[in-house]
């Protein structure tokens, strides 16, 4: 193909290439009461999918859901962006999960990972803390 290995055919080289997940599952469960002789009964379903794209040889974004089929709700979801600026490495990630969300930012040097610009939330939304600077260490 004309994107390399695994590639989309007339992309640009280095992109096109894709992932895609999708996981189902199923789950029941019965629960006894000493004070009565009905059981409950329990049923959770859900949904598992990601994938990734390689826009181009330098650009590559990535996402990722749970959806719950029972409460036909997206209990999370994440996506994150990355680009390759030769020397170093610029990543952005947003996650919602409920009624909380966290963004986190990136910027390093790829021969020295310790060596790196952050910023972003961690946490539920109002108990997060932002936070910037050059930093060792990862999120």
């Amino acid at each position: 193909p004309g994107a390399g290995e695994g590639g989309v055919p007339g992309a640009p080289a280095g992109a096109g290439s894709w992932s895609l997940r999708l996981n189902y599952n199923l789950s029941q469960s019965v629960s006894h009461s000493a004070f009565s002789s009905f059981a409950t009964r329990r049923t959770d379903s859900n949904l598992d999918l990601g994938g990734s794209l390689s826009l181009t040889k330098n650009w590559r974004v990535t996402y990722y859901a749970y959806y719950n089929v029972e409460a036909r709700d997206f209990t999370e979801y994440r996506y994150t962006v990355e680009r390759d600026l030769h020397c170093w490495r610029a990543s952005f990630n947003h996650r919602r999960f409920g009624d909380g969300w966290s963004y986190y930012f990136q910027i390093a040097i790829k021969a020295h990972p310790d060596i790196m610009y952050e910023q972003g939330t961690r946490g539920i939304q109002s108990f997060g803390t932002t936070g910037g600077g050059f930093l060792t260490g990862g999120y």
